[in-house]
């Protein structure tokens, strides 16, 4: 998912608190493990979006007809009426699987920008110190999973059959967007030659993850009104799948960071975890 910039230590940024605070931890030696809020949220997160993102795949490939190609020509203006005249009769349980789950993904990635404007435990706000792409970067996140949400619940309607899910596609593509011009923000705000390994990974991570999304709600959105953009709908949906893949970068880097003192530097930090 998308990413802040590296702010200063005692300050926990959106996706990147253990990481970033670690930027001058060693970068050899063994990984180990440091416990971080903001990086098990993602991890959390990460993990239930990759869950929904099969239920999608499963939507565009469940029980489709081996003479589907006889029918490629005729465009469907429904697109609940599409799937009913291929066969696909467990769409509607696959889209609600992945939608129930992509909601319970939404939730604890919440944390991460909440958690920048939390006070520190000297007392004072931690907002003082952020610069203007982090609360960029809040904004952008929180907007993300916020129509990501929505754009699920839609999925739940009790009309979703008859009249098809354009309004889940339109929110998916909404938070999407909003990822992957995060994601923009934070790589062109940091001095990607100065940036610790670890983050630089994270911050490629983030960028592809953004990619596959916009990709993924861009084909969802607009190749399920024609059978002959079949292909590009199954691969839209499986988009989802790879970018919920790079979405464990982040936080896996930021919960297995390199160096024996990240413990120590992680107990240094006066923000540490919650």
């Amino acid at each position: 998912m998308s990413t802040f910039d590296a702010v200063p230590e005692k300050l926990a940024p959106k996706f990147t608190s253990t990481t970033a605070s670690a930027s001058n931890m060693r970068s050899t030696g063994k990984r180990v493990f440091v416990y971080d809020s903001v990086a098990a949220a993602q991890f959390v997160g990460a993990f239930f979006f990759l869950i929904g993102s099969c239920g999608f795949a499963w939507m565009s490939f469940c029980d489709t007809p081996s003479d589907w190609n006889k029918d490629l020509n005729v465009p469907v203006d429904d697109k609940g009426e599409i799937f009913k005249r291929v066969g696909l009769n467990d769409w509607l349980l696959a889209l609600r699987i992945g939608a129930g789950t992509w909601i319970a993904g939404c939730v604890p990635y919440l944390w991460p920008p909440l958690k920048m404007y939390l006070p520190s435990k000297s007392g004072s706000g931690s907002d003082e110190k952020m610069s203007w792409n982090d609360h960029a970067g809040a904004f952008l996140q929180t907007a993300g999973m916020v129509a990501w949400a929505i754009g699920s619940a839609y999925a739940f309607r009790a009309s979703v059959e008859k009249d098809g899910s354009s309004e889940t596609d339109v929110g998916y593509l909404i938070g999407s967007s909003c990822l992957l011009v995060d994601a923009l923000v934070q790589m062109y705000c940091s001095h990607m030659a100065t940036v610790e390994s670890d983050e630089r990974k994270s911050m490629y991570g983030d960028l592809a993850a953004g990619v596959f999304y916009v990709v993924a709600g861009a084909l969802s959105l607009t190749c399920c009104d024609n059978a002959a953009l079949l292909g590009l709908f199954q691969f839209g949906n499986c988009c989802w799948v790879v970018g919920s893949v790079f979405s464990f970068t982040r936080p896996c880097l930021a919960l297995y960071p390199r160096g024996e003192d990240a413990l120590l530097e992680k107990k240094a930090s006066s923000y540490g975890s919650v």
